[in-house]
């Protein structure tokens, strides 16, 4: 049975593997970095590190221009640290995984776990770090191609 910290993202239950979290903080104000995405805030001071703050329901797909939140889960997914933006942290659950049901969209997820009243999906780390990054490509060469310009 794994562990799972369950979170609320644009009034949206979703599961985060606690394999990955490090910590979850209160969110200071981001710092606004050059070559922004609509799911990339910017980037915030924890523990004397700058490190990338992200919006879980942009990054999912769920919300372009979602509220600010105040609640920052820190991940650790391959050797980089990442900040997710959360509306809330709601629980920390063991249980095992379960199918998502037949023609879930969103690559997102690929299992879920049960919850009280529906079945809540499961983030996929990898998958969000990789979107981020895709996501931020096209903005990185658009800001180079300015400088040389």
């Amino acid at each position: 049975m794994s562990s799972w910290l369950v979170v609320g993202a644009a009034a949206r239950m979703i599961a985060i593997p606690v394999a990955v979290v490090e910590e979850v903080v209160e969110l200071p104000d981001p710092l606004p970095v050059p070559g922004r995405t609509s799911a990339t805030r910017g980037v915030v001071p924890i523990r004397g590190r700058l490190l990338p703050l992200a919006s879980l329901a942009a990054g999912i797909g769920m919300a372009s221009a979602p509220a600010p939140g105040r609640v920052g889960v820190v991940l650790r997914i391959g050797g980089r640290r990442l900040v997710l933006e959360v509306d809330e942290v709601t629980d920390l659950v063991a249980a095992p995984m379960e199918a998502l049901p037949h023609g879930w969209e969103g690559g997102w997820a690929n299992a879920a776990l049960r919850g009280r009243a529906t079945l809540v999906p499961i983030l996929d780390p990898e998958w969000l770090l990789q979107r981020l990054d895709e996501d931020a490509e096209p903005r990185a060469r658009e800001a180079e191609g300015m400088k040389t310009a």
